[in-house]
């Protein structure tokens, strides 16, 4: 996508078609793990993987508008609902503007290494920077 390219070896960018993307994020549609923000057409969304802010995208026309920290908000919202009390997410190292983005909201870096991305040609070997975030304890029924 956009906001990998040039950022992510070639070999993977390659696998992140439209149909790989439209394919992978079905089945976070159908666990209700994706929550789109909109105005007039869609913006961005997230969609989450158990505890971990597996993806973040927002349209480029987006930028600056406060869609992400709304959108981020809401993932965080989410994750507590369903007892997440630690949200993890990876982010690759280029990426200065999405690191300085979560930073603002309260993400923290707790290791920087390889991780295995799945992709629909199977898994791949990338180099991230894995930032967690403490979530309100969950509230007692």
């Amino acid at each position: 996508m956009a906001g990998h390219a040039g950022k992510v070896p070639a070999p993977l960018e390659a696998m992140r078609t439209l149909q790989s993307f439209q394919d992978r994020l079905g089945p976070r549609i159908a666990r209700g793990d994706v929550l789109v923000w909109h105005n007039g057409g869609p913006l961005g969304f997230v969609a989450l993987n158990g505890a971990e802010l597996e993806q973040l995208h927002l349209a480029t026309r987006a930028h600056g508008s406060g869609a992400a920290s709304q959108l981020i908000r809401a993932a965080e919202a989410t994750l507590h609902q369903r007892g997440i009390i630690t949200a993890h997410l990876i982010c690759i190292p280029d990426n200065a503007r999405a690191l300085a983005f979560y930073a603002k909201h309260g993400w923290r870096e707790v290791a920087r290494g390889p991780e295995t991305v799945e992709t629909l040609a199977g898994p791949f070997d990338l180099l991230c920077c894995r930032l967690e975030k403490p979530l309100a304890p969950a509230p007692r029924p």
